[in-house]
């Protein structure tokens, strides 16, 4: 029906108002209210599902970051086990999958051929999307036919380059502190990788005494976000080689994400070693271990360090491959003594691969290697509370026989000597994980 017969019909029916002026504006008026209706529908519908898919927005967001948390801590992760942790965090951010008619979709850019994104992923990635879709009943466009509105995001989280790929040192404290990197005494301390200092401060990394830095890879000294940049001092004849580069974005904690191992296994009390041979196993050790002589190997797996020192003194030969330390309840390392020798590697498999020393995150203590003890350790040292400081100081032949030693620090100081390598074969790359992004 034409807009001119429905008024001629509707005046026929109406015919007194028609012949009057004012009657044929009611009649107009009639008309044009439901287009007005359905116009401020329009606005108001359209207003509210843009904010609604802002929070929709979030939620993907989160989920695709807790996604890729996941794959990372473990990259063998189900399907379902995925999707499991993408909805729970999903839920926790309003959108519960298969309530109101909400859809939780997820998939893996760099294993799926069929998850498609704008970017190409391979599996080192953990790259995962999640979508979310729920259709909305509209408040007034239904007088134009419009009675819901289909509402739909995606998002793509991902690992995210960090400029550490062949970092052998990281120091964390991320405020302008002086000397977070602080570097003495007489021996070269030479390093094949990269030394990354987060600090703003002038002083952020320091080097004296006659010693010389050499990093290979370069000495990066970064700037925090209101534009505060860190800078390095030499004295003494110490310098840095090459010399640092200054105005580098902060880097976040690469192992942040690794999660807390949990505490199991058989229970020993304080082994006390003075002499002979002998063999440790992994397992709970809530009054520490103390070495100070003979020859200790340590077998493969994690060795729960529970509220007490572990030291390796007086001599003793320390060997192991494929082993960790978790640290919690304030207990420390202490390795000393000129006539002590560590050989030891990390695991080369599992989320813990490359680990040495794990640090739980809220004990404060540093950790001590001192007095000229030979150190030839394949591992990664993660000491990241702010209150700790991991203190090296070793000899000119500390670190040669080590395919990689890295430390991630809340701050670092050196001295005696060392060589850090950073040839990550054995563990297929480095062990420093990245920090994790909204990629799409």
């Amino acid at each position: 029906m034409t807009y001119d017969s429905a008024v001629k019909r509707l005046c026929r029916t109406l015919s007194h108002l028609c012949f009057e002026e004012s009657g044929q504006t009611m009649v107009m008026a009639a008309l044009m209210l439901p287009v007005l209706v359905g116009s401020v529908g329009m606005a108001i519908d359209v207003g509210y599902a843009f904010d609604y898919r802002r929070q929709m927005q979030m939620a993907a967001d989160s989920g695709a970051l807790a996604g890729t948390r996941a794959v990372r801590a473990n990259p063998a992760i189900t399907a379902s086990a995925l999707a499991a942790v993408v909805n729970l965090d999903a839920t926790q951010n309003g959108f519960e999958a298969g309530k109101k008619s909400v859809t939780v979709d997820v998939c893996r850019p760099g294993i799926n051929l069929t998850c498609s994104t704008l970017y190409t992923y391979t599996p080192g990635n953990n790259a995962v999307k999640v979508t979310i879709t729920q259709p909305k009943a509209t408040f007034l466009s239904g007088v134009l036919g419009i009675n819901s509105l289909n509402i739909g995001v995606n998002a793509v989280a991902a690992s995210a380059p960090t400029g550490l790929a062949t970092a052998n040192v990281v120091v964390l404290d991320d405020q302008c502190t002086s000397a977070t990197f602080d570097a003495s005494g007489g021996t070269d301390i030479v390093v094949t990788g990269r030394i990354w200092v987060n600090s703003c401060d002038q002083n952020a990394a320091k080097v004296t005494g006659g010693s010389d830095i050499i990093a290979a890879d370069g000495v990066f000294l970064s700037c925090n976000v209101a534009g505060s940049c860190g800078n390095y001092t030499e004295g003494g004849g110490s310098q840095f080689l090459p010399t640092p580069t200054v105005g580098n974005p902060q880097v976040s904690d690469p192992l942040e994400d690794l999660p807390n191992p949990v505490p199991t296994g058989t229970i020993y009390n304080n082994p006390n070693i003075n002499s002979g041979t002998h063999t440790l196993y992994p397992g709970i050790y809530n009054k520490g271990i103390t070495l100070k002589g003979g020859t200790i190997t340590f077998q493969p797996g994690i060795y729960f360090i529970d509220g007490d020192t572990v030291e390796f003194s007086g001599g003793a030969t320390v060997l192991g491959d494929g082993v960790m330390f978790y640290a919690y309840n304030s207990s420390n390392l202490i390795i000393q003594n000129p006539s002590t020798v560590v050989t030891m590697s990390a695991p080369t498999t599992g989320i813990y691969k490359g680990i040495y020393w794990f640090q739980d995150r809220a004990n404060a203590k540093d950790v001590n290697i001192t007095a000229g003890a030979l150190v030839n350790i394949s591992g990664t040292f993660y000491v990241s509370n702010p209150g700790s400081t991991m203190k090296f100081a070793g000899n000119a032949d500390s670190g040669k026989l080590a395919s990689y030693t890295v430390f991630v620090t809340w701050h670092f100081t050196i001295s005696g000597g060392a060589t850090f390598n950073s040839d990550f074969t054995t563990v297929g790359g480095t062990p420093l994980r990245g920090g994790l992004a909204l990629s799409e």
